[in-house]
């Protein structure tokens, strides 16, 4: 049981914690529409105050064991590669993702806590995709500045493109080979083929061809970009890897 200071009658009031807890939005909304009642407001904001708390202590100790392990890959003579969004070991390999299962947990729209030039090799599958444009734009530039000279940046996303030329071409298209993803296709007409790689079930927020992304890592600053094939040892292994866009940008 909660309680908290009722001002006007100047007397501790419970509050039952067995609802379940609005999201901020659902607060903000509610609140403004006067549909939220003054315990369950109060309710909500305990709830999301406590889970402010566990994100900034997760992130506190990525952070310290990040800054541990800097000083153990400064010493190494090994090279130093770190994988973005991911949580499946890789032998040689730090991986990050703000998901349990990664090396380090960390959130990607923020500020990487490594030093600048300690990486010699970044990867990325998939991930950046999920990333609104903004925090796309951040964490390349964070890839670039943790980057040594000459480092490297090795991106897989899915090509938006091949979906987008199945809408407007109207082609045959095998909606089963290349929807595998059941839980984002909802395929009434056409025009689902565009919101299946547009949204992903709510998990995509920016969309890739190869001319939009080799001239984003540019402006970025990496000198060098170029388009790539397939790596069966580097790259996940997709249905049909046309679907997707492989790049390597050097700094």
């Amino acid at each position: 049981m909660l309680y908290y200071c009722d001002g006007l009658l100047e007397r501790w009031r419970p509050i039952e914690l067995t609802e379940r807890a609005f999201t901020r939005r659902e607060v903000n909304q509610q609140r403004t529409h006067g549909s939220l009642s003054e315990n369950r407001f109060l309710l909500c904001l305990y709830t999301l105050s406590i889970a402010s708390m566990r994100q900034w202590i997760v992130r506190r100790r990525a952070i310290g064991k990040a800054r541990t392990l800097t000083r153990r890959l400064s010493s190494q003579s090994k090279p130093v590669q770190l994988e973005l969004g991911s949580t499946t070991p890789r032998e040689g390999w730090i991986t990050i993702d703000f998901a349990r299962g990664a090396d380090l947990i960390l959130d990607l729209s923020k500020r990487l806590p490594f030093p600048d030039g300690l990486v010699d090799r970044l990867y990325s599958s998939h991930a950046l995709d999920h990333l609104c444009y903004e925090d796309a734009v951040g964490l390349l530039k964070e890839s670039y500045r943790i980057l040594k000279d000459g480092g490297t940046l090795d991106l897989c996303v899915p090509d938006a493109a091949f979906y987008l030329k199945a809408y407007c071409g109207g082609q045959p298209f095998d909606v089963k080979r290349f929807c595998v993803y059941e839980f984002a296709l909802h395929y009434h007409s056409r025009i689902d083929l565009v919101n299946y790689i547009a949204f992903m079930g709510g998990m995509h927020k920016y969309m890739y061809d190869r001319e939009n992304l080799v001239a984003l890592l540019r402006s970025i600053g990496f000198q060098e970009v170029t388009l790539r094939s397939f790596d069966s040892v580097l790259d996940l292994q997709q249905p049909d890897d046309h679907e997707c866009i492989y790049a390597l940008a050097v700094k």
